[in-house]
């Protein structure tokens, strides 16, 4: 696959928890999973640098980490919205797809909020950065996503137990429980 007249080179990087996508040393992209150790590899979250978007590298490291699990005989449970738009698309890889996601037993910890903040409330007192912004669904806790260098919306969800929080991305509207691992459309 080429980007830019570059080869696309998806790697493991199981320290991060995540595949990778590079052209030599650069970056492209990355797709974000959970291996639980039982057999099943979550699939959690895939990001692009906008520079490359639809130029394939999403779809090389969806590929990828679904042929890694087939050669490592890993169930595929798809959390990520690019990874089962994906799998609508490539049917040949629905064999390693585990049937029936699992219902999200914190629904009645949703409650309506306000965001705390315009951004991500402990990197703005810290002075940190963020990459993306998730809302809290229980208390309106503006935080930073698991792609910032210091995730604060799920450090916050770990020590509130809050599990739910929301995407508050422009054009974004589904949430995400952090204890059930499972990424929720329209609650």
């Amino acid at each position: 696959m080429s980007v830019e007249q570059g080869t696309i080179e998806v790697v493991d990087a199981p320290e991060a928890h995540r595949y990778e996508a590079h052209r030599g040393p650069e970056l492209l992209g990355f797709l974000d999973y959970r291996n639980r150790g039982d057999g099943r590899l979550v699939l959690v979250h895939t990001e692009v640098d906008p520079a490359y978007e639809g130029q394939g590298v999403g779809s090389a490291l969806a590929r990828h980490a679904l042929e890694d699990a087939r050669a490592r005989r890993l169930s595929v449970v798809p959390r990520c919205p690019f990874v089962l738009a994906y799998l609508r698309r490539h049917k040949e890889y629905a064999d390693l797809v585990v049937p029936a996601a699992p219902a999200c037993s914190h629904l009645e910890m949703i409650r309506e909020v306000a965001p705390s903040a315009t951004g991500c409330e402990d990197c703005l007192r810290i002075g940190g950065t963020w990459v993306h912004l998730r809302l809290c669904r229980t208390c309106g806790h503006v935080g930073c996503c698991d792609s910032s260098p210091n995730r604060h919306a799920s450090a916050h969800a770990r020590e509130t137990e809050h599990p739910i929080v929301r995407s508050i991305e422009p054009g974004e509207s589904w949430s995400w429980c952090y204890v059930d691992e499972l990424l929720l459309e329209q609650p």
